[in-house]
């Protein structure tokens, strides 16, 4: 038909003499101007200072390498704190031991398991307190998963300057759920560790679905009992709905003594605009133990007050995490949320919830935050954080894996100022890798300057490098100094997860909650509680609120008068629940 149509245009133009000229119906295309393409580095973004920290991935022996997750434990029990990565989101793990002569990472020749062992994320923990690291591996069962399995416990044992792991068997068989992440804590006391099992959405289904968490009870013998039945009304089934009506999509959990009674409570964040919960644990005197009762209304913990007339109303919740940020006696809480340019005002945005009351519940002031650099466009995504003191000040220090949306998602570094208020100076310091994955704390060389490892991950970038960056902590100490605390159970268990510690100086007190992981599909973080020292604040003591009971079945609390002790710029210090302090990094019974 077009054929037909250019001829009999070129006929009747032949034809008509008084046409001179064939009008231009369609006006000239513009030429095309090729736009300049900007490289988006995937390192840091700005030639800064460079006066906070050095990359020393190549010196330590880990350049070449890639993780998601990342695990600073000693899994060899030689008193130096290894590396276990996760190269993929769901993958073998990988081990390297730090060799002190060399002050390198080496990958083990053999396998630690014995046999193929794939997960989305790893737990280190002494389960039976013999001393050596057991390991927890998790799957979150989602579509990437090549197979469906339940959380499994691995034995650690130590032979020939090897370690091996032996996978232990449950008394009752376990189920695979979309498990997002696994939280350690002793909810009552006993002196075994507890495990809370964090649930997403259930793909399985017609429509995905909600799955409720889950309560485990540590017991002897690796095994655990099931009293999620203490998570008040989670697990209430409706026919009607066909549905776990008080479920939440949770993509993460955590661990904190928000009310400062001694009892770990347990944080959960919610995706899909679902609320967050806030299990408070309690007495319960009908049934004469502790059950768990939600509480995140009350404390302003659930979601921002703008979506309260929506039950949807809340964000995307990826974390939350305690500490005393600012030295006033009241826990406070970091949330994490993805926020994107097109987002309603409703959403949440990731923030600071400050401590307001020391009444029960425990209740919060909330400040959000936006990292959009005054982009028309921008995306957010906080999946987790790490505090560490990294200017030994004595004021909490955070990075915040903002991770995911490339180009706008890059590692976030707020340092603390005088007045509490935080300050981004990633660029400044040359540390704002593109996104960031699996980030932990530790210090490599001791010197009491806290160091750090991220992974870099390529999601919706493909052509990203995936590495790992290993940073080393330059700060100048300007007379600061440093301690760090290392805890050694015997009636609690053997690291003291879940104890409180609080350091007093002569002009502030820090407290701080013992714990090394969080965030969805967590990463592990070096165990010791590092807290700096300003010069003009001499150090009094330090107290203890061990997770364990004493006779008259409160939890145990033991102050060390260490204010005698004469250190240089760093000590490193192990506290007994006899009250003993030694010097180093050491047990207390052996």
């Amino acid at each position: 038909m077009r054929n037909v149509l250019v001829i009999s245009s070129a006929v009747l133009l032949t034809g008509c003499s008084s046409i001179k000229e064939i009008p231009k119906l369609f006006k000239d295309e513009k030429p095309v101007v090729k736009r300049k393409v900007v490289e988006v580095p995937a390192g840091p973004s700005l030639k800064g200072s460079g006066s906070y920290f050095k990359d020393i991935t190549k010196e330590v022996g880990l350049e070449g390498e890639a993780a998601t997750h990342i695990y600073a434990v000693d899994f060899d029990g030689d008193g130096h704190t290894d590396i276990v990565t996760l190269p993929l989101f769901y993958s073998r793990p990988k081990f390297f031991r730090y060799f002190p002569k060399t002050k390198k990472y080496k990958e083990t020749s053999y396998n630690p398991f014995g046999k193929v062992v794939r997960a989305s994320y790893l737990t280190f923990f002494d389960v039976n307190r013999d001393g050596i690291l057991d390991v927890l591996a998790g799957t979150l069962n989602q579509k990437s998963a090549l197979a469906k399995e339940p959380l499994k416990v691995f034995k650690g044992k130590k032979v020939k300057g090897r370690i091996s792991y032996q996978q232990m068997s449950s008394s009752k068989k376990r189920e695979a759920r979309p498990t997002s992440s696994v939280s350690l804590l002793d909810y009552n006391l006993d002196g075994y560790i507890d495990l809370f099992e964090a649930n997403w959405l259930d793909y399985s289904k017609s429509s995905p679905k909600s799955s409720p968490d889950r309560l485990y009870m540590g017991m002897k013998n690796f095994d655990y009992k099931d009293v999620s039945y203490l998570l008040e009304d989670e697990s209430r089934f409706s026919k009607a709905n066909n549905a776990f009506v008080n479920a939440r999509p949770t993509f993460s959990s955590s661990t904190c003594d928000l009310d400062l009674n001694g009892f770990p409570d347990i944080l959960t964040s919610s995706s899909g605009g679902h609320a967050n919960k806030m299990w408070m644990n309690r007495y319960d005197s009908k049934h004469k133990d502790r059950i768990f009762k939600d509480f995140a209304k009350e404390a302003g913990f659930d979601h921002d007050s703008f979506g309260m007339l929506n039950p949807r109303g809340g964000g995307n919740s990826l974390y939350s995490l305690c500490t005393d940020y600012n030295n006033d006696g009241a826990m406070d809480i970091l949330v994490g949320e993805v926020s994107h340019s097109f987002d309603s005002e409703n959403r949440d945005k990731s923030s600071f919830l400050t401590g307001s009351t020391r009444d029960f519940p425990p209740k919060f002031l909330r400040s959000e935050y936006v990292q959009d650099s005054g982009r028309r466009v921008w995306s957010q995504s906080d999946k987790r954080s790490v505090f560490a003191d990294f200017n030994n000040d004595g004021l909490i220090d955070i990075l915040v894996e903002n991770t995911g949306y490339p180009p706008y998602t890059r590692l976030v570094f707020f340092i603390q100022e005088p007045n509490h208020g935080f300050a981004d100076i990633a660029k400044d310091a040359k540390i704002d890798v593109l996104n960031p994955s699996g980030i932990v704390t530790l210090d490599i060389d001791r010197d009491g300057r806290m160091d750090f490892i991220t992974g870099q991950s390529n999601v919706r970038k493909a052509e990203l490098p995936r590495r790992i960056y290993v940073y080393k902590n330059i700060s100048p100490r300007e007379g600061r100094k440093s301690i760090r605390v290392y805890l050694d159970g015997t009636k609690s268990n053997t690291h003291g997860w879940g104890a409180m510690i609080t350091l007093v100086t002569e002009n502030f007190t820090q407290m701080r909650w013992v714990n090394y992981t969080s965030g969805p599909q967590p990463s592990q973080s070096e165990l010791g509680t590092h807290f700096g020292l300003d010069l003009k604040n001499g150090l009094k003591s330090i107290n203890v609120t061990w997770p364990t009971l004493e006779k008259r079945q409160i939890p145990l609390k033991v102050e060390y008068e260490i204010g005698s002790l004469i250190f240089g710029d760093h000590l490193e210090v192990t506290l007994c629940e006899d009250g003993r302090t030694l010097q180093g990094r050491t047990r207390c019974t052996k």
